[in-house]
């Protein structure tokens, strides 16, 4: 785990002190991109999108690498250890 990714990991873990998480992801010298699941808290509906999507924006104004466009209608969740397809990366 990269030094960012475990910089992620205490800020979640500072606001939800019970997450179970999980975190796959890739570091190159231009991009770290990381997926982060909480494995003990579902969204089951658009209020706990929406209120999910809140707290992201908070951790992004604390660094930048917290993506807040994920969080939409149109989009679907990854998860741990998916890629694209024809992507070496993880």
């Amino acid at each position: 785990m990269g030094r960012n990714s475990k910089f992620s990991k205490k800020k979640i873990k500072k606001r939800i002190p019970d997450a179970q998480l999980s975190i796959s992801g890739s570091e190159t010298a231009t991009k770290n991109s990381y997926h982060i699941t909480m494995n003990n808290y579902v969204i089951t509906n658009t209020i706990d999108r929406e209120n999910f999507k809140h707290f992201v924006i908070g951790l992004h104004s604390e660094n930048k690498g917290f993506d807040t466009k994920v969080y939409t209608n149109n989009r679907n969740m990854k998860i741990i250890n998916q890629s694209k397809q024809n992507d070496p990366r993880v």
